[in-house]
Order: C-alpha cells, then structure tokens, then sequence
C-alpha cells in the first residue's frame, strides 16, 4: 500500500544472483508502456538499469496505490451524504436537466 520496488534479472533459484535478462532495454520499455497505456490510473514507473541486463523500478508511489484502489470498481461517492448541507439545497431544476 506504500508503493514498492519491482527487481527483474535476478534467481531465486541461485540465492537472488544477478543472472540478467535477454533484452533489458526492451522489457523496460514493454513494462513502461505497460503501466501507462493498460492500467488505469495509468502509473508512471521510475526504471533504473542496476547493471546492463538488470533493472529495477519502484511501481507505484504512495498516491498511485491510493488512486488505483479508489478507482477500481463502479465509484460510490455519489450515494455518500454531504455532511452541512441540507436537502432543501439540491437544485432540481439541474437535476432534472437531459
């Protein structure tokens, strides 16, 4: 819920050694576009290279998780009371408008 770091390159398998990727550039890229163009909110992630086939990016900031979460789903704000505000203030005629 913080955000958080995502590491590509590295084996579990081998105690996290840096094995690298095929393409490093290309697979930061596929992520980035990946993030901008099929999420929603679109995120935009900080990719760093650590070595020429190793990469890291932190995913979503703090605000990012909060702006996912909030708009996954049909949105429920419309049916929450305004607090300080009487009934009497609702203008019909805008209500009614086409």
């Amino acid at each position: 819920m913080r955000g958080g770091l995502i590491i590509l390159g590295l084996d579990e398998r081998e105690g996290f050694a840096a094995t690298g990727l095929p393409d490093a550039a290309k697979t930061a890229s596929d992520h980035a576009s990946l993030c901008l163009n099929e999420m929603e909110p679109p995120l935009r992630p900080h990719i760093r290279f650590l070595r020429s086939k190793v990469f890291r990016f932190s995913l979503l900031s703090s605000y990012e998780v909060q702006m996912l979460l909030a708009s996954r789903g049909q949105s429920l704000d419309d049916i929450d009371p305004v607090n300080g505000v009487a009934f009497e203030a609702l203008n019909f005629r805008l209500v009614t408008q086409q």
